[in-house]
This record gives structure tokens, sequence and C-alpha cells, in this order.
């Protein structure tokens, strides 16, 4: 028996150990990099007027859990609207997010996306939708 024979298991072992850890170590860069990525989004964009009724206060990203979040501010009467149309936001939602080339990383990572609405006089949650990534494919 050679000395390669001997140690092979464990080359091989070590070998996988070593993929394994580079694409942990790779997917931890691309989280950390994603959350930094929306907290300086946040830090130099937010709030932002997106139309006269909605407000984007802030985006931000779970990397454990791997969401990425759009957190919005309605007035009252964009509120009082969205509380009978929550399908019809959700498919729009869907739909911009499938022809949306600027989340193409993020969709190829597979992350969910999140669009949390809250009520400006009262910062009550009026609507949460996840969408992942079987949806927007």
């Amino acid at each position: 028996m050679t000395l390669f024979q001997c140690f092979r298991p464990t080359l091989v072992c070590l070998a996988i150990s070593f993929i394994c850890l580079l694409q942990t170590a790779c997917q931890g860069n691309f989280d950390q990099k994603l959350q930094h990525e929306a907290e300086t989004y946040t830090n130099e964009h937010c709030p932002q007027r997106v139309d006269e009724g909605t407000l984007l206060q802030r985006v931000s990203y779970d990397p454990v859990k791997r969401v990425y979040t759009f957190h919005y501010q309605l007035s009252a009467t964009y509120a009082a609207a969205l509380v009978t149309r929550q399908s019809a936001l959700r498919k729009a939602i869907v739909a911009q997010l499938k022809d949306d080339v600027d989340y193409q990383k993020l969709k190829a990572e597979e992350v969910t996306f999140a669009y949390e609405y809250r009520s400006e006089s009262d910062n009550r949650l009026i609507y949460r939708t996840e969408v992942s990534a079987p949806e927007y494919r």
C-alpha cells in the first residue's frame, strides 16, 4: 500500500471540507455585503418619497433568513385603500420582480424579497408579503 493510498480517504475528506468552507465563506461574503449595501442605501436615500402617499422608510437585509425587506409608510388614504387591494398589490409585486433586472444578483442567490407597509399615523402594520425564488423565476 502506497502512502497516497493510506491518506486518500483523509485527502478526500479535506477536499470536501475545503469546498464546503469555501462555499460558506462566499455565501457569508455575499450576505455581509448585501446587509451593508442595504444599510448604506437607507442612510443615503431614505426616507424616499415613492409617490404622494408612499414613503420608503428603509431597506434591510436579514442574512440569517436571507430576506431583503422594503419598509414603506403609507398615508391614511393609501393605507385604507391597501386593506382591500392586498391581492392586487401582491400580484403586481411578483410581476415586477420577475421583470426587474436590478436585482439579478439577489435573485441568482435566491434571496427572498419582503414588502412591509405601515400606517403613517400610528406605524401599525397594514400589510406584509414575502416573495421567494420559485415565485419570481
